[in-house]
């Protein structure tokens, strides 16, 4: 079921089977190169936030989960977290996002709501380099999985 806030355009997505809840939003705050900024780090950078999963900081390799990450011209990754909202229509959640450290290059974003799930449909246009896409963190239970 998903509920969505013209106002803020936030979508709120629940799964009453389960009672698991999802978020997705926006954000066009730039760090202006102060990457110790909070809205640089892993809480605020992720394509949707789920209440079922545990969190995971973004890794030096370019490890993240529900997020892009993308390798930069000096080999760091850099998370994707300025977005822009697009629309929400025939529940499909759209938005753009794009580099602070590369504004031509462009991601063009979709949620696609399913009866049992969300199909992701993103376009990446800009110069060849190594993206990365992670799910949700999975726990560790009893050890290593």
């Amino acid at each position: 079921m998903n509920r969505f806030h013209p106002g803020s355009n936030i979508l709120v997505t629940n799964y009453p089977e389960t009672g698991i809840t999802e978020l997705r939003a926006w954000s066009r705050r730039t760090v202006n190169g102060n990457w110790t900024d909070y809205r640089a780090n892993e809480n605020y950078n992720r394509l949707a936030y789920n209440s079922a999963f545990t969190w995971q900081i973004d890794g030096s390799n370019g490890e993240g989960s529900m997020a892009y990450l993308s390798q930069t011209k000096t080999d760091n990754w850099e998370p994707l977290h300025i977005y822009d909202f697009v629309a929400y229509d025939n529940d499909i959640y759209q938005r753009r996002g794009k580099l602070e450290s590369d504004s031509s290059s462009m991601y063009y974003l979709s949620d696609v709501f399913l009866p049992n799930g969300v199909l992701r449909v993103d376009k990446y246009e800009g110069k060849e380099r190594e993206i990365r896409l992670g799910h949700y963190s999975l726990p560790e239970i009893k050890g290593k999985n």
